[in-house]
């Protein structure tokens, strides 16, 4: 049955990079005394061919007229019969006559995709040449294709001019659309962010640990919340002011970091709609709040430099077998990214960021919108999280769950309560001048207002309720009471007893 195996992972390669077909499984094997199979040789030449085969055969009319095929894919459908692949000795060309300018780009595409994966043998070919082998001499294997294309694709005479029609963001314009008062109105939006990634990272570890778990899947999760910690610090260095967010989250791979985190408007990565489906199955909520793209390129709103360092935990979805401490720093939006490896056992991220000097004037200010953003903010936290700053003398530690107590939400609407008394104490008294009734009237009613938030706060409870929104969360709803003589009520009322009767 090896034949089957080998057939398997040839066939699967195709989706593999280059470092996955560099291993040892890819290696030439013997099959009987006389006889090779060299699994690497045969996987290029089925992804080659693949990208290569542009066969009109292969979308035939009576499919595209009968088949409802999505419109974003349809383009794909229709290039296969508008372009030629020429090859001449060891090299090849495009060449096309497209009388539509979207199949004009499909097919330019595919030149890419081409060229991309000749590129990937090329250099597979220099990295482990295909003769080498462990077991006999082989040398029946040659590699000499040129990976560059030679492109002549034109519009079809009389039809259209090709340009490059996309839309472009511009990074800068953007910035300062979401910095600039524009959009976001203050800078301190995009430490949001920084945070909410920071969230889901450990929400993401946590829920792993919850399928590798037998045990009831809330206790794990509240055991695991309890081990791990999110850590916010201010810090003023040689160079300036850095704002530090460390995460004992999931970490990230090679590949999470170039195609989503780097990438702007990314969506989720498949393993995650994977890891909600398999923990909803289980019994376990999990959704990442936020996403990679905008929020990662909302840093710069706050930062001229990025440093990024992370180590992703083993056995974590797609590229869960890689668990390799990266290390990556970029200088602004229109720098080119440094990646390397370092050292470091401790799986999570830290992100640093170099502060904008207009946040290092105002930095006293600026940690102060910190601390009350992240109050603001959180409503229920998968673990701890820790904020501190050479600028305050205790850090403010807000512990894993539902963020607000129920002291909390009394004391807002005792807040409210007293401002709407204010209001109508105040009303009708904004004439400077007031008589004599008028300001004995006005102080009882202060005294009066003072007594009614005093006893309120003293009668007041909460029933509640929490659970679960499929798809989009956890809720937990306070519905206050208040505790009179005669019973309990969703309406104040000021009581009074005098002797044996009960006033209200």
């Amino acid at each position: 049955m090896d034949w089957q195996d080998d057939l398997i992972l040839i066939c699967k390669s195709h989706h593999y990079g280059i470092d996955h077909l560099m291993k040892d499984i890819f290696d030439p094997r013997p099959v009987g005394s006389d006889t090779t199979v060299h699994r690497r040789y045969l996987a290029m030449c089925l992804r080659v061919a693949d990208v290569m085969e542009n066969d009109p055969g292969r979308t035939p009319e009576i499919i595209l007229k009968h088949r409802l095929i999505d419109p974003n894919s349809l383009k794909y459908w229709l290039k296969d019969i508008r372009f030629n692949l020429v090859r001449k000795e060891n090299k090849f060309t495009v060449y096309a006559r497209p009388e539509k300018a979207y199949l004009h780009k499909a097919i330019d595409e595919t030149a890419t995709c081409i060229e991309n994966e000749l590129k990937l043998c090329e250099e597979l070919c220099k990295i482990i040449p295909l003769n080498q082998s462990t077991f006999a001499e082989i040398s029946d294997y040659e590699w000499n294709l040129e990976s560059f294309i030679h492109r002549d694709i034109k519009p079809k005479a009389d039809t259209y001019e090709y340009i490059q029609g996309a839309f472009r963001p511009n990074t800068a314009k953007i910035l300062e659309l979401l910095g600039g008062n524009q959009l976001y109105g203050d800078s301190i939006w995009a430490f949001r962010e920084l945070i909410q990634n920071a969230l889901d990272a450990v929400k993401e570890r946590i829920a792993y640990g919850v399928l590798k778990s037998n045990d009831n899947p809330k206790e794990v999760a509240k055991k695991l919340g309890d081990l791990y910690s999110i850590e916010i610090n201010i810090e003023k260095r040689n160079d300036g002011h850095w704002l530090v967010v460390k995460d004992q989250g999931v970490g990230m791979t090679k590949n999470i970091i170039e195609k989503y985190f780097l990438e702007s408007g990314s969506s989720n990565r498949h393993e995650i709609y994977e890891l909600e489906r398999k923990c909803k199955e289980k019994g376990f909520l999990f959704s990442r709040t936020g996403q990679f793209g905008i929020g990662v390129l909302s840093y710069f709103m706050l930062a001229d430099k990025v440093i990024v360092k992370t180590k992703r935990e083993l056995d974590t979805g797609y590229d869960g077998n890689e668990s390799v401490a990266l290390r990556f720093e970029i200088n602004g939006t229109h720098d080119f990214g440094e990646l390397r490896k370092y050292n470091e056992s401790i799986i999570g991220t830290e992100i640093e960021l170099k502060l904008k000097s207009e946040i290092e004037d105002e930095i006293s200010n600026w940690n102060e919108k910190v601390h009350e953003k992240l109050k603001a903010i959180l409503i229920k936290t998968p673990c701890c999280v820790v904020f501190n700053s050479y600028l305050i003398k205790e850090p403010l530690r807000i512990n894993a769950g539902w963020v607000k107590t129920t002291q909390d939400i009394k004391q807002i609407i005792l807040e409210r309560l007293d401002i709407d008394l204010n209001r109508r104490i105040n009303k009708g008294h904004g004439t400077i001048i007031r008589t004599k009734v008028e300001m004995e009237r006005l102080h009882k009613n202060k005294i009066l207002k003072k007594e009614v938030v005093e006893d309120a706060g003293n009668i007041l409870d909460f029933l509640f309720d929490e659970g679960t929104i499929e798809g989009v969360g956890q809720y937990r709803i306070y519905i206050p009471f208040f505790k009179l003589i005669k019973g309990n009520s969703f309406f104040y009322m000021k009581e009074k007893v005098i002797g044996k009767k009960h006033y209200v």
